[in-house]
């Protein structure tokens, strides 16, 4: 399975910060979960937990979110929610030196573990500057809906409980199945394109270096 889905080391400060993007950009095309913690830490322990309380009690859950049969892998058909997406990988994309953009989003969700809260498992095609071949993906990524049309892509301040969620749908049978069948697309672009391949080998030698 791919792994958490202008290159080279150098010392220079733009060197450096394209290593920092490469890193970033691995995470997301080396599959699995794209998902950074980044939780606050203002306040005393006591005000942080009486917070947390106060925010569950206003919070209604999802009964049966973590069964499968009762929380099953399902296409999105919201457009809302899909642009929400298309802007992330389009801000992703811009962030680094060497994607050109990112194609044909495939976005399947299933729900979190609090109403109007998805985590949606989206299959991709990178396509990598100077690079023919497209390389396929999977990304991971939490999204929160306000007032049925305002959807947001949160990669960070999730909490424990939040990140343990998505680690229990992530292991499921169907999402396992779509991790798969990506990573099977996946070997077969590399194999199709040498350039492709060797520009993947680059890019983990760079994160090696890092």
């Amino acid at each position: 399975t791919p792994m958490k889905g202008a290159l080279g080391a150098g010392f220079t400060d733009r060197n450096i910060q394209k290593r920092k993007s490469r890193r970033c950009l691995l995470f997301l095309f080396f599959i699995l979960i794209l998902l950074s913690t980044g939780i606050g830490l203002t306040g005393d322990n006591t005000q942080k937990k009486a917070q947390k309380i106060v925010r569950e009690k206003r919070r209604t859950r999802n009964m049966g979110c973590k069964v499968e049969q009762l929380n099953p892998l399902r296409k999105n058909r919201s457009p809302e929610l899909r642009q929400a997406v298309r802007d992330y990988y389009r801000c992703i994309a811009e962030k680094t030196d060497f994607v050109e953009t990112y194609n044909h989003l495939q976005i399947y969700i299933k729900d979190g573990e609090y109403a109007d809260t998805y985590v949606a498992f989206v299959m991709y095609r990178m396509k990598i500057k100077q690079v023919y071949t497209e390389l396929p993906g999977v990304g991971t990524l939490y999204i929160t809906e306000k007032d049925g049309k305002n959807f947001q892509v949160r990669v960070k301040q999730l909490d424990r409980q939040e990140i343990d969620h998505i680690k229990l749908l992530a292991g499921q049978h169907d999402v396992k199945a779509l991790l798969e069948k990506s990573r099977r697309q996946y070997q077969t672009a590399l194999k199709s394109d040498a350039l492709l391949e060797e520009s993947v080998k680059e890019l983990q030698k760079a994160l090696n270096h890092s």
